[in-house]
């Protein structure tokens, strides 16, 4: 089954383009404007207990076009990660290799944060391992730092496009070191940390003339 992708680029107000196609069509800001910002009459938002919203799109149009080919159900969705020896690793690990719907992937982990997160945090990066492969692939999937006490894992969902020239979506910050170290939140048992990803669907994208 294939499905036309829209050819339709939107550039955000980041200078970015956003592709919108039939598995993302919405794109947004969850963080657009803090709520006192907003609220503040001095600034303008609001008038009168009003606000106008306005959006600019500017549509870029190719000769070529693409289809996003849309995959059967997936078997073996999940992947376990057990990091063992936790205190005595250095500062990046890398999972094994493994396989999800006939995909290769890998986990890597910064065990003190990466850029203006280090020491703050652990981030995590789902990574896209079949470089040498031409199309791009559009997945949804989870990750999840396990607890073995509470069962309040921590989770973290998104949707992204991977290719062999962008092969991966990273959390900087997906959760902090002192939590992580609190025994009481059951992240941290037996100097070993439990990693889950679950990618739920998948679909390629190829192109056409």
């Amino acid at each position: 089954m294939a499905n036309h992708a829209i050819n339709c680029l939107e550039t955000n107000a980041r200078g970015k383009l956003s592709r919108f196609h039939e598995l993302k069509k919405e794109w947004g800001f969850a963080r657009f404007l803090s709520r006192s910002d907003f609220e503040d009459t001095t600034q303008g938002y609001l008038f009168n207990a009003k606000s106008v919203f306005g959006v600019e799109i500017l549509v870029n149009k190719y000769a070529k076009g693409e289809r996003t080919v849309l995959p059967q159900k997936l078997s073996d969705t999940t992947y376990t990660w057990r990091v063992s020896n936790y205190s005595t690793l250095c500062s990046k690990i890398s999972s094994d290799v493994f396989i999800i719907g006939d995909c290769k992937w890998k986990l890597k982990l910064y065990l003190e944060g990466y850029g203006d997160r280090e020491g703050k945090s652990v981030s995590l990066y789902l990574e896209f391992h079949d470089r040498e492969a031409a199309a791009r692939i559009y997945a949804e999937y989870m990750i999840c730092l396990k607890s073995e006490k509470n069962g309040k894992d921590c989770k973290r969902t998104a949707n992204h496009m991977l290719s062999a020239s962008s092969i991966n979506w990273a959390w900087p910050f997906f959760m902090s070191l002192n939590d992580i170290e609190d025994a009481s939140k059951g992240f941290l048992v037996e100097d070993t940390l439990i990693i889950q990803v679950e990618i739920t669907r998948i679909a390629f994208v190829e192109s056409f003339s």
